[in-house]
């Protein structure tokens, strides 16, 4: 087993990459663990044993070899109440990470059968010695890690009958909305963005998101300000004002 524990406070959103912590094959006791308000960090976990985890507003038994990739502000309550339990993870953020997590296609808050755990544990083990060898570590070798882990993961979840990739199109306007939730994102411009006119880049994107561009920013505004509201130095009109909400009224 081993682990390693990093940052614990808040993460910038503007450096490339970010680890808070990570862990290979760590052991835990029966327990349930559960952060209601998540963290400001995505969290990877594959899990080695049997186990509960939290998705979709329901607690669901996953087997062995099971994956989830949590976004930041998602609650986590995972674990196994009845017998030991032990589990590979990393929590990291940054501009590269979220590009690659965007590029990969995995979903996101859902358990996923990838029966990963040597594909998990061959990249942890190389940001562990990496980070433990070093001071500091580099980070361009850190970035290749975690995007080659999410590529690993991708190709893995597409294998057995995941989604497909969406077009690039489509990835750059999410990425664009990320970057900019705080201003006006109107049709026109995401449409430019995609490079397509306004009806074919509606149709388009419902097409792979499932939904509306429209009610896609509203539901990245909405995750984006539950991150927010746990920082108590922010007030809520200054959460709005960062998640595109400037109207007094909202």
């Amino acid at each position: 087993m081993k682990r390693l524990y990093l940052n614990f406070g808040d993460p910038s959103l503007l450096v490339t990459i970010a680890l808070a912590g990570l862990g290979v094959s760590e052991s835990m006791d029966p327990s349930l663990i559960d952060r209601p308000g998540g963290t400001g960090w995505f969290l990877l976990m594959h899990f080695e044993q049997s186990a509960e985890v939290f998705s979709d507003g329901a607690m669901r038994s996953v087997q062995a070899g099971t994956t989830i990739l949590w976004e930041p502000g998602m609650r986590h309550w995972y674990g196994n109440s009845v017998r030991g339990w032990s589990h590979s993870w990393l929590s990291f953020q940054g501009t590269v990470a979220r590009e690659a997590i965007t590029a990969s296609q995995l979903p996101m808050d859902i358990p996923v059968q990838l029966d990963a755990g040597q594909v998990v544990a061959h990249y942890l083990e190389l940001m562990y010695e990496e980070v433990i060898s070093h001071s500091p570590a580099d980070n361009l070798i850190l970035e290749g890690l975690v995007q080659l882990l999410l590529r690993d993961l991708s190709r893995r979840f597409r294998e057995r009958g995941g989604a497909p990739a969406l077009p690039e199109a489509i990835s750059q306007v999410r990425r664009y909305v990320e970057d900019h939730l705080a201003e006006p994102l109107y049709l026109s411009v995401l449409a430019e963005h995609a490079g397509l006119s306004v009806p074919h880049f509606c149709a388009i994107f419902k097409q792979h998101m499932t939904l509306a561009p429209r009610q896609y920013v509203e539901q990245q505004r909405m995750r984006r300000a539950v991150h927010l509201l746990g920082n108590h130095s922010l007030s809520i009109s200054d959460i709005a004002g960062q998640v595109g909400y400037n109207d007094p009224l909202y």
